[in-house]
C-alpha cells in the first residue's frame, strides 16, 4: 500500500509548485488536476504557511485557471464540480 512520506519543502518551493503544475496541465481540463487545485485554495494554513498563506491560495488559483483556460463549455466533465 501507499505509505506518504512526511517531507520539510519550504513554502515557496509549494507555492512554485502549483503555478508549475497548472502550466503542465495548461489547457488540459484534466479533473484531478482540476480537484487537486481547487481543494488547495481553501486547504487550512500548515505550519510553515502560516506567513505566505495568501500567496498560496493565489498560485493555486492560477493553477487552476491555467489547468482550464480556454475550455469554457468544453470541459464538460467538469460540469459537477
Amino acid at each position: 500500500s501507499f505509505t506518504e512520506l512526511e517531507l520539510e519543502v519550504p513554502a515557496i518551493v509549494q507555492i512554485a509548485a502549483l503555478v508549475g503544475v497548472g502550466l503542465l496541465y495548461q489547457g488540459s481540463a484534466h479533473r484531478l488536476m482540476v480537484e487537486v487545485t481547487l481543494s488547495q485554495i481553501g486547504r487550512g494554513p500548515a505550519n510553515e504557511l502560516l506567513q505566505h498563506r495568501e500567496a498560496y491560495s493565489l498560485s493555486a488559483g492560477f493553477a487552476l485557471g491555467l489547468v482550464a483556460l480556454a475550455r469554457g463549455t468544453d470541459a464538460a466533465g467538469l460540469a459537477d464540480l
